[in-house]
């Protein structure tokens, strides 16, 4: 049986509850080590997000077995509903009785562990919405510390700056009569081209208003958070985070023009990644 399951640190957690049952098997999985104890020989998968191949290229190389020979093939994911664990069931067309998340035996005698995920944005598909209040964690560990031994992991790339030299880092827009810009965040940004795209997480908005406050009617900046209109004059800075908690919108121009320009605070550097279209993702 050859087994293509899911790449994710924390899915090879619950997953690996699914293939304890399943019995001897071919897996790909960038983190052998979460299968140690179990009949499953490990295939090195393709994989573009960095930490995963920081751990595919680290250690023995033997890790991984040389290829599967033939089998039926099976997909583990959560393309269905319910529970991760019914959906990872059902991915497979299997109902188990019992599933064990008991984790590989470390031979130490000493209190029990919790595994704590800190809260980060993944550079590679940042999404930082998925992310719980940082403190939440924080008073479990302080809840938990005296009882359980607490280990963290998390990879962490501490690359945080402004890079004016990328076009997409301003943007400059003009608003004519009726013009407006529906209710939205400025989270992620793309830009797509013929044959490669650009992904980048942004942190910060900086809005920059070129057009006086009489040169147009309508056009106000409204946030959902709050019932304040704001319209702008000439020489007006506003700044506020890009998250989900400030969805924001242009409302529609009634009269005139409105001129105004963004720039983003983002976490690391823009991505540029083939098009999925073209010949360079090929």
């Amino acid at each position: 049986m050859i087994i293509q399951g899911m790449y994710g640190l924390g899915d090879n957690f619950y997953q690996r509850a699914i293939i304890r049952n399943l019995g001897e098997c071919y897996l790909y999985t960038p983190w052998p080590e979460v299968y140690a104890d179990l009949p499953v020989k490990c295939l090195k998968p393709q994989t573009q997000i960095r930490t995963q191949e920081k751990n595919i290229n680290r250690g023995d190389s033997g890790r991984f077995h040389s290829g599967a020979l033939g089998g039926r093939k099976i997909r583990l994911c959560y393309d269905q509903r319910g529970t991760i664990i019914e959906a990872l069931e059902q991915s497979i067309g299997v109902k188990f009785e019992r599933l064990d998340l008991s984790m590989p035996d470390l031979k130490k005698k000493r209190k029990p562990k919790i595994l704590v995920r800190p809260c980060v944005v993944r550079s590679e598909w940042p999404a930082s919405s998925r992310n719980c209040n940082p403190q939440y964690i924080q008073q479990a560990v302080d809840a938990l510390k005296d009882e359980f031994t607490i280990v963290s992991i998390a990879d962490l790339d501490n690359n945080l700056g402004i890079d004016t030299s990328n076009e997409m880092l301003s943007v400059a827009r003009r608003y004519n009569n009726k013009s407006e810009f529906n209710y939205h965040y400025d989270d992620i940004v793309e830009e797509i081209f013929p044959h490669w795209f650009l992904r980048r997480q942004n942190i910060l908005t900086c809005n920059f208003y070129f057009s006086d406050a009489k040169d147009y009617e309508g056009g106000d900046l409204k946030f959902t958070c709050s019932d304040k209109k704001y319209h702008t004059s000439m020489g007006d800075i506003i700044i506020f985070p890009s998250n989900w908690m400030f969805y924001h919108e242009v409302q529609k121009i009634t009269q005139g023009k409105r001129y105004s320009g963004t720039v983003w605070l983002y976490y690391g550097s823009s991505k540029r990644m083939p098009n999925a279209k073209s010949k360079e993702w090929a």
